[in-house]
């Protein structure tokens, strides 16, 4: 978990420097009261001292010596969640003001404290000649980074945050620590037994920072009791009147969990300047990294004072969902706010109401992230920095409440949905000129309310890594988006550039996707064809990520039929379509820079669905939905399971020449057989998650876009497919495979 939190590290940075930088409050009386502190202050700790003895000794200075006015600096109960009751900071600074329980609420500073002096994980050489530590305790200083990074994933998400400092303390040693979203500032190392000037200092100076200083967002407040109020009625309703025709989005039901605080936060569009305020309370989704873009959504409920009515049913049509997340400016990236206000000018159907969306200001200035300036600083010996640090800016974008697509409940509305963001995706690309380049099941949702003829409606969301792609445009794109929806081509040839053929493709793969956890079907599918990456080195000796080939033999072959005869039929066609595209089409097509081969295969495939949904009703019978048939089933399988079996549309080894390589890898104890019920070549829904994964396919598990990028990456234990010496380049090892079956036309 620490791989990405480790590799964002920037120091050390000298006291004196960390504390103008980053503890710098605006009144001058910092020194006053310094002379209280006794050079005894925190003499009874030895080298030998336990973790509970040193928090005491902390937790008796402040409170006698008055290091840190109107704070109270206690022992943290609250465990992490899902962790065991020791995976908590020791100690936490919280307001007087604020309630006597700490609490992930209300803490402001993590205070973590280790008695073990070679557990600092920070691989910094101490300024102080006094720091005896000649060896690093790997074991105890991996865990420090596993547990730090906990803390703060955890306080970033019950708190509304631009930054966050702490304080670590190894024996009789301190850093002081400041975290934002692009990465860590860590300071020099010092003795503050011996000076414990130093540490009386940075709790003084922090007690006399400003709310914002200390890290806050100032559009955030906490809301009152009547506007907790509303929040709870309008949810209630929303969730006790959702309909026979959408289940109701248990993400929204836990949206009122006690556990999390309720707050007001002012949103001002960026285009009319309107400020507007919403209430929200827990995400119904959270980040799983404190670092990079740490996207949230809540649902929230407009506070509108030109409606008085707060009747249930009234507050329940003010529920909107709210994004918000850090994102990385680039000349090439449309600031999301700028994708769906060109989208609306341009009257693209089938995208969400945007109500307001902007960046985010403190005051004048845009809310930043500033790690990344420290790599420019003169004058300062920095270990080991990062060869570069993204800049990250806080943005918000209000709109239209939508559903997940597996709240559906018949095959027939999923294949609406799917026709829909087909539509949306089309016409973004035609009319705007926007490609969006992240499908996903995430990205897709479903309508809350009906049409006119009673059909619920799919919409194309988040546009946040769309790229504005003006006529006879030849730049190359890096392919972006979820892995596991990403086009076979995208997947199996390292430098291909993202174009629009892919994303259309990606609505097939995610249709699919949907299908066959939720629509009964026959035969044996792998659900593991959208997780499969295999290690490749490419010519220049560039360890990549590829993949696309089982997705290839599903298209080429698959045994896996739905029941739903117009659903089934369906994927027929579109699984001849895109194989032929792929080996037949696609070159010619990618090197056309105008929209004629676009309009021939867009039509294609919108008459394929609209072909469908007019259907009688019996060929849409066994099209109802299921509870998810690989409820266990999160992407996280280990990988050799995907290595040591073909697919369920595998062709035959020796009928097809398929030659032995690292790729299909030969048995090994551990088997797709351990993960689930007996099966030669398929994946039943699995009995157990699987124990690691590497750090990419943790950020791709939640469905959040990246863009994928290529770094050798010398700790990566996975067997690698060495391609050096061959004179046929990696990129295309499935046509190779594939190409001596006679397709069909």
């Amino acid at each position: 978990m620490h791989s990405k939190f480790s590799k964002s590290i920037v120091g050390p940075l000298p006291v004196q420097l960390f504390f103008e930088s980053f503890a710098n409050p605006e009144t001058p009386r910092i020194l006053s009261t310094m002379k209280r502190v006794l050079k005894k202050t925190f003499s009874r700790i030895t080298s030998r001292s336990k973790s509970q003895d040193i928090e005491a000794e902390l937790v008796h200075a402040v409170s006698t010596h008055g290091f840190c006015p109107q704070y109270d600096l206690q022992s943290h109960p609250i465990s992490v969640e899902g962790k065991s009751t020791n995976t908590r900071p020791n100690l936490c600074l919280h307001s007087c003001e604020e309630s006597s329980d700490p609490n992930w609420t209300n803490l402001e500073l993590i205070v973590d404290v280790r008695d073990n002096e070679s557990a600092d994980p920070f691989p910094f050489p101490s300024a102080d000649s006094t720091h005896q530590s000649p060896h690093i305790d790997e074991g105890a200083s991996q865990q420090v980074l596993e547990d730090l990074e906990r803390y703060f994933l955890a306080q970033f998400c019950r708190q509304h945050r631009t930054s966050t400092l702490a304080i670590c303390i190894f024996g009789r040693f301190v850093r002081f620590l400041r975290v934002d979203h692009a990465g860590v500032s860590v300071s020099e190392s010092t003795n503050y037994v011996s000076n414990p000037r130093v540490l009386a200092e940075f709790l003084w100076r922090y007690s006399h920072l400003s709310r914002i200083q200390r890290g806050f967002d100032p559009t955030v407040v906490p809301a009152t009791s009547a506007e907790r109020l509303l929040l709870t009625k309008a949810i209630t309703h929303h969730v006790t009147s959702a309909d026979l025709n959408v289940q109701a989005d248990p993400k929204i039901r836990n949206t009122l969990a006690k556990d999390y605080p309720t707050y007001k936060i002012e949103v001002v569009d960026e285009f009319s300047s309107k400020r507007t305020e919403y209430i929200v309370r827990k995400p119904c989704a959270e980040p799983s990294h404190p670092l990079g873009r740490a996207t949230r959504g809540f649902v929230a409920l407009l506070l509108d004072s030109n409606d008085s009515d707060e009747s249930p049913a009234s507050l329940g049509r003010r529920l909107v969902f709210m994004k918000d997340y850090w994102r990385v400016p680039s000349t090439t990236l449309q600031k999301e706010s700028e994708s769906y206000n060109n989208l609306e000018e341009h009257d693209v159907p089938h995208i969400p109401t945007v109500f307001s969306a902007g960046d985010v200001f403190s005051g004048s200035q845009p809310q930043l992230s500033v790690t990344q300036r420290i790599l420019r600083l003169k004058g300062v010996k920095l270990t080991n920095p990062p060869t570069s640090l993204s800049q990250f800016i806080h943005h918000r974008v209000v709109q239209q409440l939508g559903l997940p697509l597996d709240t559906l409940r018949n095959a027939r509305d999923l294949v609406q949905v799917m026709r829909d963001a087909l539509e949306a995706l089309i016409d973004g690309y035609v009319k705007a000129r926007i490609l969006h380049r992240d499908i996903s099941s995430n990205n897709i949702l479903v309508s809350v309310s009906e049409d006119q003829d009673g059909r619920r409606r799919g919409m194309l969301n988040d546009w946040d890594i769309s790229c504005k792609i003006p006529p006879g445009y030849t730049t190359v794109l890096p392919r972006s988006g979820t892995w596991r929806f990403m086009s076979c081509a995208l997947l199996e040839e390292i430098g291909k550039s993202h174009e629009i053929y892919d994303d259309m493709q990606s609505i097939f793969w995610v249709m699919l996707f949907v299908a066959a956890r939720h629509l009964k079907h026959t035969g044996k599918f792998n659900i593991l064809i959208f997780d499969e990456e295999e290690d490749c080195t490419s010519l220049n000796g560039t360890l990549t990520t590829i993949g696309g080939i089982h997705k290839l033999s599903y298209l080429d072959r698959s045994k896996t039929k739905f029941e739903c005869r117009a659903l089934e039929d369906m994927f027929m066609q579109f699984r001849k379509f895109w194989l032929n595209y792929h080996y037949r089409d696609r070159i010619t097509y990618e090197k056309i820079h105008d929209d004629t081969p676009l309009q021939g295969v867009a039509s294609q495939l919108l008459q394929t669905f609209d072909a469908a949904l007019c259907r009688p009703a019996q060929d849409w019978e066994n099209g109802e939905w299921m509870d998810d048939q690989y409820p266990k089933w999160d992407g996280s399988q280990v990988r050799q399971s995907m290595l040591a079996i073909t697919t369920e549309a595998s062709f035959d080894r020796k009928s097809d020449g398929l030659p032995s390589s690292t790729s299909l890898s030969k048995q090994s104890d551990h088997t797709i057989a351990d993960l689930s019920r007996p099966s030669s070549h398929t994946l039943a829904p699995p009995t157990h998650q699987a124990q690691s994964l590497t750090q990419k396919r943790k950020r791709m598990r939640e469905d959040e876009p990246i863009v994928v990028q290529h770094h050798p990456n010398p700790n990566r234990k996975r067997p690698r497919m060495n391609h050096s010496h061959s004179t046929t380049p990696p990129l295309r090892r499935s046509q190779r495979l594939l190409n001596k079956r006679p397709r069909s036309s």
